[in-house]
């Protein structure tokens, strides 16, 4: 019989993550580590992934002028951002290729509370092999990725919020 591994999860928790990843639609990368980042707010101030270890974490990489991404931000990003804050989720918002001119306006107009953050030169969109917006990575509490979605995504509601419900359960 073989040994588990300290901290991984069990057998069970393993077939329920993968099965809330399945009804998701959302690419399995269980287990695998998030490329590290650093990047600038639009207001100038740096913020790095590590500074979110312990929260579960929606990481969606979108361009001002994405029609699905300005349908997806106002709308479920903003409302999955909001109700859980007390329990440690965060949706960082990496725009990529705008300029700090565009994006700035575009969040406030919108009244966006996202962590959002500037890649522009695509650096950190190619880490991450984003080729189309919006892209969404869920990394656990463990700093692990869960699985990666791509379009847009009704992220409060249905199979999405019930994998992200079960991340912050998760210890």
């Amino acid at each position: 019989m073989a040994a588990l591994v300290a901290g991984a999860p069990s057998a069970r928790e393993k077939t329920q993550l993968d099965r809330l990843v399945s009804a998701a639609r959302v690419a399995s990368l269980i287990g695998q580590g998030p490329p590290p980042f650093t990047l600038l707010r639009p207001d100038g101030r740096r913020v790095g992934l590590s500074d979110l270890t312990g929260h579960v974490v929606l990481l969606c990489f979108w361009m001002t002028g994405s029609p699905y991404t300005a349908q997806e931000m106002p709308g479920s990003l903003e409302k999955v951002q909001r109700e859980p804050r007390q329990r440690r989720f965060t949706v960082v918002a990496v725009n990529i290729k705008d300029s700090k001119e565009d994006v700035a306006p575009w969040i406030e107009s919108r009244g966006l509370t996202p962590v959002v953050l500037l890649d522009s030169e695509g650096v950190v969109a190619l880490l991450y092999r984003v080729r189309s917006t919006p892209t969404a990575f869920l990394i656990g509490r463990d700093h692990k990725l869960v699985g990666r979605a791509l379009g847009a995504r009704g992220w409060a509601g249905g199979p999405t919020r019930e994998l992200i419900e079960y991340m912050l359960k998760a210890s």
